[in-house]
């Protein structure tokens, strides 16, 4: 006799309750960690005969009448060997799968200690040591195999887990008719196993892909990077060169989809949309283009006074726009894929200027490095509605010396910023939130710093900064990476590498660092502490030293990871990093 067995992965709850049957009816409760948290409790029930499972019309009372106290049903508990096994192997999955008879029994759940959650105060509506007199061990064990089969193979669980596991998994990414929340869940789950062991030929293929004649400057996604499972899957980079091309690259199969033609100036910095499929570069003369994802067609262009500063891509409620900061200390917005100019708004005069996007594209912060000029945040909104004659809605924040700043991916206006104390000597963090106050004037600005902390004397300034969730930021200096709270609590400092650590890519399962010394380190967050926890996994090698000189950016997607490793000729190539995924299969995971 077997059980199906979901996936493991799932966080333990404790129930040791299993199930039987009185009176030619089964009641199927299935509940999860999630399901407590919201109050939302499911009942199953299922009567002789009935090929379907159905929520039963009325959860037993206590008492009668409209004065009876509504209380969970009672479990009944059979302690035999091999009920402990199955009640294990529940825990383990963790759902609980309790069966009881309907009616039977009333009892009241309450959290116990914290760690879970038992049953109380059993009051017996009949006996139940006559129901425990009336199913033997052997019915009860067919029973649960045959009832957990019939209910693994329903929507809703495998939506829950999902659900569970995954905050971010929502309906839009199930591509309906050619995937089931099953197979994405157990897909997923494979995957997530195959990225935290990185076994070379077992776990992921690794590709070198040749082709730019000059130094990659830049690459981006422009596939989405959402987890697909449903066989349409597909990733896809651009990089931009000093051979004043771009290209676009099938990251699998690791081939050229295609080229551009040869452009009048080296190509600098490229930016993405992949919901619309349009790439945006930029060239060291400062002129702007616009090209289709799928054929690489050039769509529109818009040249610069200047060479381009900064580039972010932003995909505002509004509608998608493109920033552009330019040599000259200027902020332009312009519209996507028509390229026309929205507004142009000086920031910091003949000083280049880097820009930073908020989660959710509502802000931009604006810096200049180690300036005495303090950076500023721009409401995007007002950017492009600008008003002739006003400026846009915009603050300074009190600091100076900036040198690095990120924003907290899982807020929607928490900014860190790395800079100097008031006398200069020391580095620090500042931590602020953001929001805008209407007024008789119009919309003002609110900043509240929630938090600061300095950094410790004998660490290196850092030269990459990234967010994680809404507490953690991540600082990497020379070639440690280092872990803080907002707050100023270390979490955490690794030194994999030998030379220094040259790009981070973070999102919300993995970190990956890209070194000089032609290696890139995997890391993978356990969510299950908090805050969460970085676990250091493996190397994924390049090419051999004698050719190559080191990696000098790294990106990824749900299932892949491309790094650009530089040549000591002068030229880049992309080594893609591709992970395995038996889609269909009910045992993903050995």
């Amino acid at each position: 006799m077997a059980l199906v067995e979901p996936s493991r992965g799932a966080e333990s709850v404790r129930c040791p309750h299993v199930g039987t049957r009185v009176g030619g009816q089964l009641c199927l409760i299935l509940f999860s960690e999630a399901l407590k948290a919201s109050s939302l409790w499911r009942f199953i029930v299922k009567s002789p005969g009935s090929s379907a499972w159905c929520q039963p019309p009325s959860i037993p009372t206590e008492g009668s009448g409209q004065g009876g106290r509504r209380r969970f049903p009672a479990l009944v508990s059979l302690w035999s060997p091999g009920m402990r096994l199955h009640s294990r192997l529940l825990r383990s999955w963790g759902l609980h799968a309790v069966g009881l008879p309907f009616g039977g029994a009333v009892a009241e759940f309450k959290p116990r200690d914290g760690s879970g959650w038992g049953p109380i105060g059993v009051k017996p509506l009949t006996s139940i040591s006559t129901l425990r007199t009336r199913v033997s061990q052997d019915q009860t064990c067919h029973l649960l195999t045959q009832v957990w089969n019939e209910v693994s193979g329903t929507k809703e669980l495998w939506r829950q887990l999902c659900l569970r596991r995954w905050s971010s998994c929502k309906t839009s990414q199930m591509t309906l008719g050619t995937q089931t929340w099953k197979e994405y869940y157990l897909c997923r789950s494979e995957l997530e196993f195959r990225m935290e062991c990185g076994r070379p030929e077992k776990d992921f293929i690794c590709k070198a892909i040749a082709g730019h004649t000059g130094e990659i400057d830049e690459l981006a996604y422009i596939s989405t990077k959402e987890c697909r499972f449903d066989g349409q899957e597909k990733s896809m980079v651009c990089t931009v060169s000093s051979d004043s091309t771009v290209r676009a690259w099938d990251v699998q199969e690791g081939t050229e989809i295609w080229s551009s033609p040869l452009q009048p100036a080296a190509l600098v910095n490229v930016v993405t949309f992949p919901r619309l499929q349009l790439a945006i570069t930029v060239d060291e003369r400062g002129l702007i283009k616009v090209w289709g994802a799928e054929n690489g067609w050039e769509q529109a262009s818009f040249r610069l006074p200047t060479f381009s500063s900064a580039l972010q891509a932003c995909e505002h409620p509004e509608g998608p726009f493109l920033l552009v900061a330019c040599a000259e200390g200027f902020l332009y917005a312009l519209t996507v894929p028509q390229l026309q100019l929205r507004s142009r708004t000086r920031v910091f005069p003949s000083s280049p200027t880097s820009l930073l996007c908020s989660p959710d594209c509502q802000w931009v912060f604006a810096s200049t490095q180690n300036s005495d000029l303090g950076p500023k945040v721009f409401h995007t909104r007002s950017l492009l509605c600008l008003v002739e004659g006003e400026p846009p809605v915009s603050t300074t924040l009190p600091i100076w010396l900036t040198s690095r700043a990120c924003w907290a991916p899982d807020e929607t206006a928490r900014l860190m910023v790395t800079h100097r104390n008031d006398n200069g000597m020391q580095l620090v963090i500042t931590t602020y939130e953001l929001r805008t106050k209407q007024s008789r004037e119009g919309v003002d600005v609110v900043v509240q710093q929630m938090a600061s902390f300095l950094l410790p004397s004998s660490m290196i300034p850092p030269h990459l900064m990234k967010g994680h969730g809404s507490q953690v930021i991540l600082l990497v200096s020379g070639s440690e990476l280092a872990l803080f709270t907002i707050h100023g609590v270390q979490l955490a400092a690794f030194q994999d590498h030998q030379r220094p650590i040259t790009s981070m890519w973070v999102d919300q399962s993995r970190v990956i660092t890209a070194s000089f010394d032609l290696s890139l380190r995997v890391y993978v967050w356990n969510k299950e502490t908090k805050p969460p926890v970085l676990k250091s996994c493996y190397h994924l090698l390049g090419g051999s030293h004698r050719w190559a000189s080191g990696f000098t950016h790294v990106e990824g997607d749900s299932m892949s990871i491309v790094g650009v490793e530089a040549r000591n000729i002068g030229t880049s190539i992309l080594r893609s990093y591709c992970f395995k995924v038996q889609r269909g299969s009910d045992d993903c995971i050995n």
